[in-house]
């Protein structure tokens, strides 16, 4: 018979971790001295703006809740070149606008 060890979560990082210890509701599994049930805890900058795309498409924009109103634009340049001139000009001044006054993030 084997004798019992006494394992001890200590990855505050985990997805499992609750006020100080491992919350998991089930049994974790222990494998050469690792926990194969860690999923790393994801936190999110206090300020933080998600913009998901799929299909070629903005399909959704999350922003923190802390954040003050915000706008976001979309500059889609293969369509606005099918607009009017005018459209076009005014996405450019726009793009000009913000590289000059913005941090640029990507």
């Amino acid at each position: 018979m084997d004798i019992p060890q006494h394992v001890e979560c200590d990855t505050p990082d985990c997805i499992h971790w609750k006020d100080g210890g491992c919350a998991k509701e089930t049994s974790v599994t222990i494998q050469e001295h690792h926990c194969v049930d860690y999923e790393e805890r994801i936190i999110l900058p206090a300020a933080t703006v998600t913009i998901e795309v799929s299909g070629g498409l903005v399909q959704n924009v999350y922003a923190s809740p802390d954040l003050p109103e915000i706008h976001v634009e979309l500059l889609d340049f293969d369509n606005l070149k099918e607009e009017s001139a005018k459209a076009l000009e005014r996405g450019e001044q726009l793009l000009k606008l913000a590289e000059q006054a913005h941090k640029h993030i990507f």
